[in-house]
């Protein structure tokens, strides 16, 4: 009699065993070793966290936070930006409805130009003529703050005031000057450089308005026909003495208001001692 096995499922172990280095089961994870142990899980196996966890938020956030960080400086200046573009916008429109033929923008750039030449042959002016005129004194007081608050406005004056006093201001005005200073603002008055220079102009041709200016000791090299008188008031080393005065604290100076305008006025400084012969230390 012979005996017959069922044997129908030994390849299925066999292969389960034989065929277990790294092999799985259908929707396992877990493997087995030549042995028969089970392996450790592979790499592969594992996957990375869904976009919508916490820690890949975390991610998220701490990278938006570094690019504001970086951006935050700028954005300001872009939105300023986008407002400006705006408001010239709209108020070009208005410009262009009062005046059709015309640009606001090209109208603001010219008159920015003809602005700086007027100032600029205002400021080539003999000081006193200036000072004597409460117009051109404003305008040159007003377009001076406006260049200030506005870079942009080109160039500069090219009108400047030494850093020195010349020899010949110090040893032939200058004494003058404060001497005539003194007098005319002896009870506290204040005085335009106007006054002042026709004062001592005056006191320097010792009051012969028709003294001529060739041959005296002030311009040995002249030989024209004008006055003395007229000559100091024409020679900006002259003119300009009170000026320096005051820029060198040799003098006070303020400005008060004069018409449309301002005038600069000038009065002796009782604390300087080339100014006071009475003083007592």
């Amino acid at each position: 009699m012979s005996i017959h096995k069922d044997i129908s499922n030994v390849g299925d172990r066999n292969d389960l065993v034989s065929g277990a280095s790294g092999a799985t089961t259908e929707g396992s994870t877990v493997g087995y070793n030549s042995v028969g142990a089970v392996a450790a899980p592979s790499p592969s196996a594992f996957v990375d966290a869904p976009e919508s966890s916490t820690a890949a938020l975390e991610l998220k956030v701490s990278s938006f936070r570094e690019t504001e960080k970086e951006l935050r400086q700028y954005r300001e200046i872009f939105d300023n930006l986008d407002k400006a573009k705006i408001a010239a916008a709209t108020a070009s429109e208005e410009y262009v409805g009062k005046n059709p033929d015309k640009n606001l923008q090209i109208e603001i750039k010219n008159s920015s130009g003809i602005g700086m030449e007027i100032f600029g042959k205002v400021s080539q002016l003999p000081i006193h003529e200036l000072a004597g005129s409460s117009v051109l004194m404003g305008f040159a007081t007003d377009f001076s703050k406006l260049k200030a608050n506005n870079p942009s406005l080109a160039g500069k004056s090219k009108r400047t005031l030494r850093d020195e006093y010349s020899p010949k201001q110090e040893e032939q005005y200058l004494p003058v000057y404060e001497r005539g200073l003194k007098a005319l603002t002896r009870e506290d008055d204040w005085v335009t450089g106007h006054e002042v220079r026709e004062f001592v102009a005056n006191m320097l041709v010792e009051g012969d308005l028709k003294k001529p200016a060739a041959g005296s000791p002030y311009y040995p090299n002249y030989s024209g026909g004008m006055s003395l008188i007229d000559k100091f008031m024409k020679d900006g080393e002259f003119t300009s003495t009170i000026s320096l005065m005051a820029k060198f604290g040799d003098c006070k100076k303020q400005y008060v208001a004069k018409g449309d305008g301002r005038v600069a006025v000038f009065q002796v400084n009782v604390l300087s001692s080339e100014t006071v012969d009475s003083f007592t230390f």
